[in-house]
C-alpha cells in the first residue's frame, strides 16, 4: 500500500494523519530496537563449561555465537554422551555428540555434531545465560537480514533474492562456488555437514545444518541449513536423531 492509497473519499484526513503518525512512531521504535552495531556492554566472547571460547556478534537485537558449539558437557558439568558408532545413533533418545568423520582435526573449524536431545536437554548445552535458538529466533534473524515475515514462515529454501544465506555464510571453507557468500551479518556460518541417523557423514564443506529447539512433529524438529550452491537459507524439519551443529543465542 502506498501513501496515495489512503487519499480517498473513504479515508478522512484526520484518520490519515493519525495513521501516518502511528506508522512513523512504530517505525522509529522498531529501528531503535534493532541496532546495527555492538552495544557498549556487549560481550566480545563467551566461554562454555569446558573453557572453549566463542566470539560474539550482534545481529539486530540478537547476540549470537559466531562459531559452532564444541562443548562435551552440559552447563551443570554432566558429560554429554560421545557416540562414535553409526549403529547407535538411530536408537538414541538421549543427548549425544560426535566429530565429523570421528576426526579431531575437524573440531576447531566446525565444532561438534549433536542430536536434538542434546540441544534441548534441561541441563542446558549452551553457556550460562545462552540457549539453543527456537525457530522463532531464527526467523527474527532472517527478517532482520531482509527476508519478509511471510517468507520466514515458509519451509525449504527462502531469501535467495535478498541473499540471506550469503549474508550468513563464511567466505572460506566452502567448496566452490560458495554462491553469494559475504558474511556481512557476522554469523560466520561454516559447512560442518551432518551425521545421518542411519549412519554416514555427509556434506563437510558443502552444507551446514543447525538445530532449533522447535518441534515439527514428535520425530522431527526444525533446522536451518546453508548450501554452497546458492544464497538461500533453508527451513527444514529433520529427524531429531541427526547429528548437526549448534549455535547459541543470548537468552
Amino acid at each position: 500500500m502506498t501513501f496515495s492509497d489512503y487519499n480517498s473519499d473513504k479515508q478522512p484526513i484526520g484518520a490519515l494523519l493519525v495513521t501516518t503518525l502511528l506508522f512513523f512512531f512504530t517505525f522509529t521504535i522498531s529501528c531503535s530496537d534493532n541496532p546495527t552495531s555492538p552495544a557498549e556492554d556487549d560481550p566480545v566472547n563467551v566461554q562454555d563449561v569446558d573453557g572453549n571460547t566463542y566470539p560474539v556478534v550482534r545481529i539486530g537485537e540478537q547476540l549470537w555465537m559466531s562459531e559452532n558449539l564444541r562443548a562435551a558437557r552440559y552447563a551443570n558439568g554432566d558429560s554429554i554422551r560421545h557416540v562414535s558408532e553409526f549403529q547407535a545413533w538411530n536408537g538414541l533418545n538421549e543427548g549425544a555428540w560426535v566429530l565429523y568423520a570421528n576426526n579431531s582435526s575437524n573440531l576447531n573449524s566446525y565444532g561438534k555434531l549433536y542430536n536434538w536431545f542434546a540441544a534441548t536437554d534441561s541441563r542446558g548445552i549452551c553457556p550460562d545465560g545462552w540457549k539453543v535458538p527456537s525457530d522463532q529466533n531464527w526467523q527474527r534473524l532472517e527478517i532482520y537480514l531482509g527476508m519478509s515475515a511471510q517468507h520466514a514462515g515458509y519451509s525449504l529454501g527462502r531469501g535467495g533474492s535478498e541473499n540471506i544465506g550469503g549474508k550468513m555464510k563464511s567466505t572460506s571453507m566452502w567448496q566452490d562456488p560458495n554462491e553469494g557468500a559475504t558474511n556481512e551479518s557476522g554469523f560466520n556460518g561454516r559447512p560442518g555437514g551432518r551425521l545421518y541417523p542411519t549412519g554416514g557423514f555427509s556434506g563437510l564443506n558443502s552444507f551446514g545444518y543447525w538445530w532449533s529447539t522447535t518441534e515439527f512433529n514428535p520425530p522431527d524438529s526444525y533446522s536451518r541449513n546453508l548450501f554452497y550452491q546458492n544464497g538461500e537459507v533453508y527451513r527444514v524439519a529433520i529427524s531429531k536423531r541427526n547429528g548437526i551443529s549448534i549455535r547459541c543465542i543470548k537468552a
